[in-house]
């Protein structure tokens, strides 16, 4: 291969070590690059639709037979941004739901040809920033529920797990969090925002 002179390393050179690649319209990893990047764009990930959508709406459906009130999960927001995902390690389809103070996943699973819910895990976000090895985050109250028969995120199933991660000494301090931990300090972040 002949050398090409060109810029390399900021350099004007012959560039020797730095073979030049020709890739023509037709070659193989031509099609190869553009069969991955249709791939990605198309599977895998979850895309956005809105409550109306006809393949959330049964979802939402499972979701409102279930005992989901009584353990202190509110229900979406109309004005919520809503991803559905497809069938995953456990799950057969899954919403992705940010609603400002809330974020949200949930999972369901498909029975006899219905959904049904089969767990979720709830963020509440607080106003307050805590110092990580990773820098400063979020304080943030997080419910989780698995309905089973298999847990999906390893929790329990058929129990709630409440915890809070962040420097509240009204939470941090307790080991186990119930809703009358929680509910006071939720009720108390909604109105600082």
């Amino acid at each position: 291969m002949q050398p090409v002179n060109k810029t390399c390393r900021g350099q004007r050179t012959s560039c020797k070590d730095a073979p030049a690649i020709s890739i023509h319209k037709h070659s193989p990893l031509v099609w190869l690059v553009a069969l991955l990047s249709l791939l990605l764009l198309t599977c895998g990930f979850p895309e956005k639709v809105g409550l109306d959508d006809e393949r959330v709406i049964p979802l939402l459906g499972a979701m409102d037979i279930t005992v989901r009130d009584s353990l202190g999960f509110p229900d979406i927001s109309d004005t919520a941004s809503v991803y559905l995902e497809g069938a995953g390690n456990g799950y057969d389809a899954m919403l992705h739901v940010d609603e400002g103070l809330i974020s949200r996943t949930v999972a369901f699973r498909l029975i006899d040809s219905k959904f049904e819910w089969a767990g979720e895990q709830l963020m509440y976000w607080g106003p307050e920033d805590y110092e990580t090895v990773d820098g400063k985050m979020k304080e943030h109250i997080t419910m989780t529920y698995e309905a089973g028969p298999e847990s999906i995120s390893g929790y329990p199933i058929g129990r709630l797990h409440m915890d809070y991660t962040g420097n509240d000494p009204r939470l941090a301090s307790k080991s186990v969090l119930g809703p009358e931990d929680i509910e006071p300090v939720i009720r108390e972040w909604a109105h600082q925002r």
